[in-house]
């Protein structure tokens, strides 16, 4: 929710959905259900859905001062073999379109945070989809934000970014099995 009474998530629409009712989208996402799961913002009583990245279902998990809104859609209706869902990207919607942030390579892709700069940040799968590193999305461009070469392991991981365009996130250490 921001200052000017929005407020996002996902609902499920009355439309049929076989990839529907199950574990998916980012966050890990649980719904159940037989239609589509859809970003929605809500203001003034009025419900409005934000669509897609051209797959059935799509989810908002955050908006800043300006009513922008950051989340992750399925690209497609076709499961990958790899993860059991279609691709996942994550995306940012701004002056009424949603537009998709990319992946550092991998299938999929989800946003945690934005600040009101409209910068982005969140996680992805990198080639292959073995390993995930957090990113920071900002204007146009998708910055890997991957461990040290020198202490860090394969995965790294974002939990939000502040006004300043700083970035909380972490890390394992390698050999470390605490």
């Amino acid at each position: 929710m921001n200052d000017l009474g929005q407020v996002v998530g996902g609902a499920l629409n009355a439309t049929e959905d076989p990839l529907s009712a199950g574990f998916g989208l980012g966050l890990g996402v649980i719904w159940t259900g037989t239609t589509q799961l859809r970003a929605f913002v809500w203001q003034n009583g009025v419900m409005r859905d934000l669509g897609t990245l051209g797959g059935p279902d799509a989810f908002a998990i955050a908006i800043n001062q300006f009513g922008q809104i950051a989340g992750e859609s399925y690209t497609s209706k076709h499961i990958n073999r790899r993860t059991g869902i279609p691709t996942e990207d994550p995306f940012l919607w701004t002056n009424g379109k949603m537009v998709d942030l990319g992946t550092l390579g991998g299938t999929i892709g989800y946003s945690i945070w934005l600040n009101d700069r409209g910068q982005v940040v969140g996680v992805s799968d990198l080639a292959g989809d073995q390993y995930s590193h957090g990113f920071l999305w900002d204007r146009g461009v998708l910055r890997d934000l991957r461990p040290p070469q020198k202490n860090g392991g394969n995965y790294s991981w974002v939990y939000w970014i502040n006004e300043l365009g700083d970035v909380g996130g972490g890390y394992p250490l390698r050999g470390r099995t605490e």
